[in-house]
């Protein structure tokens, strides 16, 4: 009993520290960040896919520009 109220605690501080903001009753509501702050959170794996995707974006742009 005593390890999961410390454990509640312990996750409610975090929630609180990422600028979750819980109501009773209502959806948490999440503090607004900048585009740079998430990138420097973000892993190997997201760092991957961001890159493939602005990859993606380039490459149809081109094409588009070709066509016309």
């Amino acid at each position: 009993m005593r390890l999961e109220m410390t454990l509640k605690s312990e996750a409610l501080s975090l929630l609180k520290t990422m600028g979750v903001s819980l109501h009773p009753g209502k959806m948490p509501a999440y503090s607004p960040v900048s585009y740079t702050h998430l990138r420097a959170h973000e892993t190997v794996l997201d760092l991957v896919c961001r890159l493939l995707l602005e990859k993606k974006k380039t490459n149809n742009k081109k094409k588009t520009q070709y066509n016309n």
